[in-house]
């Protein structure tokens, strides 16, 4: 039974390693919907199991394979890694797909570890430059910024932020308001309004200077 349980680990492990979560989905739908496929099948095996008779030794291993890959899904879904930056001089990240994050003095991240949604938490100050033609997320305390491959910096502010577009265009989105900041502008945004809008004449942040 263990060389069944362990194949069934193994093709279970490979799965959630290049499984992609459909674009537009949420990570706790994608979820819902895959225990529900889960509760289907088990109530299936149920029905099957009052026609069929099935050995001890793989009812066994049917058990223990479902366990198995409740576990990794959970794993799949909600296991981060955690980036911060406590130098005083700024450090630079690179994430799976080759974007890159200049990261300021006591600034967090945190993204999916499986890299399954290209969604980043920050906290503090951070430049990005985004691989194109994938959506790219930071999501901040005060509200998300979303971009389609760009070069941009954003600032966490004590009651808002400021947000840089270098290259390309982003889009700031908060429970208020939304506003596309073009390539050449910055926005500050100060208790859930936008407080200045104006021209940014540099080609990178004082920031990426650090690492060029």
């Amino acid at each position: 039974m263990s060389s069944v349980v362990h194949n069934l680990e193994s093709k279970i492990e490979q799965v959630i390693s290049y499984y992609e979560v459909p674009t537009g989905l949420d990570k706790k739908e994608v979820l819902n919907e895959i225990l529900a496929k889960i509760e289907e099948g088990n109530t299936k095996q149920q029905r099957a199991s009052r026609i069929f008779f099935l050995s001890p030794v793989y009812r066994i291993a049917i058990s223990t394979a479902a366990s198995l890959l409740l576990i990794f899904l959970l794993h799949f879904f909600l296991s981060t890694i955690k980036v911060s930056c406590e130098d005083l001089v700024a450090g630079s990240y690179l994430f799976p797909d080759e974007s890159r994050a200049i990261m300021g003095f006591d600034s967090k991240m945190s993204y999916p570890r499986y890299w399954w949604k290209r969604e980043i938490s920050l906290t503090g100050d951070a430049y990005f430059e985004v691989k194109k033609d994938r959506r790219f997320t930071v999501k901040t305390k005060y509200g998300k910024i979303e971009v389609v491959g760009t070069r941009f910096h954003v600032r966490q502010l004590k009651n808002g932020l400021r947000i840089q577009c270098y290259e390309g265009m982003v889009k700031l989105s908060t429970s208020k308001l939304e506003r596309l900041i073009p390539e050449g502008n910055y926005l500050e945004l100060r208790n859930d309004k936008v407080s200045k809008i104006s021209k940014i004449t540099a080609g990178h942040p004082g920031l990426a200077k650090f690492n060029p």
